[in-house]
């Protein structure tokens, strides 16, 4: 309707211009241009669907997004729940044991441009807040994370409990971890040619674990992890199949 609106007016204009040639001109050039305008409003509509990550919605211009997605994971075991490390353990008393082992929401996205995101969890189990930082990508090769996150060290653990192979981590998953840490990370992907394809993350942490902003022994902890893609593009993190 705008755009036949507009071609009625251009026409009644053109009756008083001594060119006509001039007026037609005026016509096409008004013409695409209230196609274009009508084709940047479509593409600037906010999008809203369910995607790999829950319900995502995100701005026309693409600066800013948000994905919800909330988990959970229900068990039920018998005869006992924990891990059998002793013989004691296979003699306990028989019981059914029914839990909420995880009840999780989720929360992340990028903010103002794709090169700042953020993420937050929230654990109902506990309840507590365990993740809640913000990466900013200057380059691929140099990026700063900074909040409260799984301290990148072990591999095993750095996996979400969504994403595993196996219902539960391994025994051995917890002696080798230093699990969510408070501070700042400074990480990025040096993409040489070939197999001259590093990964790394330097992180300057509390050491007190999640909820805890003050070391307790007046140190820092510092953590570095180094990591060849032998291959030539960067190893993400995650189980086998």
């Amino acid at each position: 309707m705008v755009f036949i609106s507009h071609i009625f007016v251009i026409l009644r204009y053109e009756i008083n211009i001594p060119k006509p040639g001039l007026g037609m001109g005026i016509i096409v050039l008004i013409s695409i241009s209230n196609i274009s305008a009508q084709a940047d409003s479509i593409a600037l509509k906010p999008q809203l669907y369910h995607g790999s990550k829950g319900m995502h919605l995100e701005s026309g211009d693409g600066n800013n997004a948000l994905d919800i997605d909330l988990r959970m994971q229900f068990r039920y075991s018998y005869p006992f729940d924990k891990d059998p490390i002793t013989l004691n353990d296979f003699n306990s008393q028989p019981q059914h044991i029914m839990q909420i082992r995880r009840a999780r929401l989720k929360m992340g996205g990028h903010a103002f441009t794709p090169k700042l995101t953020y993420y937050m969890e929230f654990a109902f189990e506990a309840p507590e807040l365990i993740d809640f930082y913000a990466t900013y990508r200057f380059t691929n090769e140099f990026k700063i994370l900074i909040g409260q996150y799984k301290a990148r060290y072990n591999t095993e653990k750095i996996i979400s409990s969504g994403k595993q192979t196996m219902a539960n981590r391994s025994l051995i998953d917890r002696p080798f971890t230093i699990d969510r840490q408070t501070g700042i990370t400074f990480l990025g992907n040096l993409a040489g040619s070939g197999a001259l394809n590093f990964s790394y993350w330097l992180g300057v942490l509390s050491g007190t674990g999640a909820g805890r902003f003050v070391p307790d022994d007046e140190h820092l902890m510092y953590q570095f992890r180094g990591q060849w893609n032998m291959f030539g593009e960067e190893m993400k993190f995650e189980s086998s199949d």
